[in-house]
């Protein structure tokens, strides 16, 4: 079996998308497939806002643990 695998990505506004292209041959033949991936691009202060306004308490680190960054949160008693 192989499986091949293409894609293209655009960025509309605030919404950024990965159309994924699978090329899949096998035994009993080739066959296609595809899917779309739809992510939300966020600030910092948009990511923290919808943490507070769902009653959660958090902070952010600008490094993490990966050096991406990362939310920390828990609930608020």
């Amino acid at each position: 079996m192989r499986v091949t695998r293409s894609h293209r990505s655009e960025r509309d506004g605030s919404r950024f998308r990965l159309y994924f292209h699978y090329t899949i041959e096998g035994p009993d033949g080739t066959r296609q497939s595809t899917e779309v991936h739809e992510l939300g691009l966020f600030t910092i202060d948009e990511m923290l806002a919808a943490f507070s306004a769902v009653g959660l308490a958090v902070t952010y680190d600008p490094r993490g643990p990966l050096r991406r960054g990362v939310y920390v949160a828990s609930a608020l008693a």
